[in-house]
């Protein structure tokens, strides 16, 4: 039999909203002559830029209390790559 999961929220333990991250890579290669291709390469991490919140301030005494103060993702990062492979 499976436990239940008992959350304290006085000792800080709050859930938080499920992550999603949309990551893609496309890659094409074209032969230039016998022996010789071009790569081009592109790459984007959290492709969609979607953001997930930090665990809110669980101190009651605190102005900010209940608020999240930051988040927990990377920004959108999109690089390029081209080579020539001989």
């Amino acid at each position: 039999m499976l436990q239940e999961e008992r959350l304290n929220p006085a000792s800080g333990e709050v859930r938080t909203q499920h992550y999603d991250q949309e990551d893609i890579s496309l890659m094409k290669t074209t032969p230039i002559r016998e022996g010789v291709t071009f790569v081009f390469k592109a790459e984007a991490t959290n492709l969609l830029n979607r953001h997930v919140f930090a665990t809110p301030d669980t101190n009651p005494t605190d102005s900010s209390f209940g608020l999240p103060n930051a988040t927990t993702t990377n920004p959108r990062n999109v690089q390029f790559t081209a080579r020539i492979n001989f």
